[in-house]
């Protein structure tokens, strides 16, 4: 019997041995219930130009401040990776569409391939590699991140349990999910158009208490080809995004839910 894809299955490639393990479905083939990660989050919101952002932003996407929001997170326990870490920085903007507030994903960086693989395979999330580690040193958290050994980006984070988020946007407390946009381009027609073409949403569903960090800085370095042959086309223009200010710096330890199973399809 030749082989064919069942309904309710999960398959990501090579689909030929059948549905799956990945972070919606189990080896017993169900979805994962309860916790399924320990996290480490810091965040740094800055203020750039509004029409120079809003260039990256979808049809029928309205930025709600002009605000890119760096997340640098330290996973550990992840269910579907059998216990194992891993470690993630996220480029997000705050916006709505279609009725709906969130932060829209424009990159995710993982140090994890089969991450990024099943990332993009299951819930079609823009997400590349990066070499992505952290460094402690007297209270200060120090994330960086590098394409082909060349470092794009650093931030160090000072923070302080005892402190509040008083200072911390409405959009970024009370934010009600996660945009992504899913592209997939078509063969057999030079690539130009696409099988794939629309957003998705996946709804806030953790309940995290934040605190305030006490300082942050960051630095983005701008690559040529040579340094980063396979990214460089994009950090370039992330690079290009001035900053104006720091807006808030905030971080936070919980544990996640955070399967995409629910997530839908809006635009």
């Amino acid at each position: 019997m030749s082989f064919k894809a069942q309904k309710e299955k999960i398959y990501a490639a090579p689909v030929i041995f059948g549905p799956q393990p990945c972070m919606i479905q189990n080896d017993s083939e169900q979805r994962y219930e309860g916790v399924q990660e320990s996290v480490r989050q810091y965040n740094l919101a800055y203020e750039v130009d509004r029409a120079a952002l809003e260039e990256f932003l979808l049809e029928g996407m309205e930025l709600i401040a002009p605000n890119l929001l760096l997340r640098f997170e330290a996973l550990e326990n992840v269910a579907w990776l059998a216990g194992r870490s891993m470690n993630r920085v996220e480029l997000l903007v705050p916006v709505k569409m279609n009725g709906k507030t969130g932060l829209y994903n424009m990159v995710t960086w993982e140090n994890n391939g089969d991450s990024i693989l099943a990332g993009r395979d299951v819930k079609g999330h823009a997400k590349v590699y990066a070499c992505i580690k952290e460094e402690e040193n007297n209270g200060t958290n120090s994330f960086k991140a590098k394409s082909w050994d060349f470092e794009f980006l650093k931030a160090d984070f000072v923070c302080n349990s005892d402190q509040t988020t008083e200072e911390i946007p409405d959009y970024l407390k009370q934010y009600g999910g996660t945009f992504h946009y899913k592209y997939l381009p078509r063969t057999g027609e030079g690539f130009v158009k696409s099988d794939a073409d629309y957003v998705l949403f996946a709804e806030e569903k953790n309940h995290v208490a934040y605190k305030s960090c006490a300082s942050a800085t960051f630095n983005w370095n701008r690559p040529a080809f040579e340094d980063a042959p396979t990214q460089y086309h994009y950090i370039q223009k992330i690079e290009a995004l001035i900053p104006k200010k720091i807006v808030c710096a905030y971080f936070a330890e919980f544990e996640r839910i955070d399967d995409g199973y629910d997530q839908i399809k809006i635009g």
